[in-house]
């Protein structure tokens, strides 16, 4: 019976860490990346309806519109602020939604087609 000696042990140990983060890394590097213009499937369940949508894409800087539905409620006023491009690519649009009281919100797109809400990461601090 033949035993192993510690240096070779550790060669075994030192064999098996390498060869570990080589599968680690190319198992990282194989893994298939989402595209940054499609919708991801957190996004489909938020989509604006056509109507809403045709008023983002074409209205000027704080224009008006009211819908009879929405996804902020029944029977409100939007009024649209200007586009901006966000950090991940997407354009978007601060939206004042009035139904007795106004409430910020925020729509995006990454076609100017399909438009979907979207939650601001941060907020501007009044002074």
């Amino acid at each position: 019976m033949r035993l192993i000696t510690s240096s070779k042990l550790r060669r075994i140990m030192l064999s098996t860490m390498v060869i570990l983060t080589a599968l680690s890394v190319v198992g990282c590097a194989s893994t298939q990346q989402k595209s940054k213009y499609s919708l991801s499937t957190s996004q489909e369940h938020l989509l604006i309806p056509a109507d809403i949508a045709e008023f983002l894409s074409h209205s000027s800087t704080e224009s008006s519109a009211a819908f009879a539905r929405s996804p902020w409620g029944d029977n409100i006023t939007l009024s649209a602020q200007a586009p901006y491009f966000s950090a991940s690519g997407a354009e978007c649009r601060q939206l004042i939604v009035e139904k007795g009281i106004s409430s910020t919100e925020l729509a995006c797109t990454l076609n100017n087609q399909d438009w979907y809400k979207s939650r601001a990461l941060t907020a501007g601090v009044a002074q």
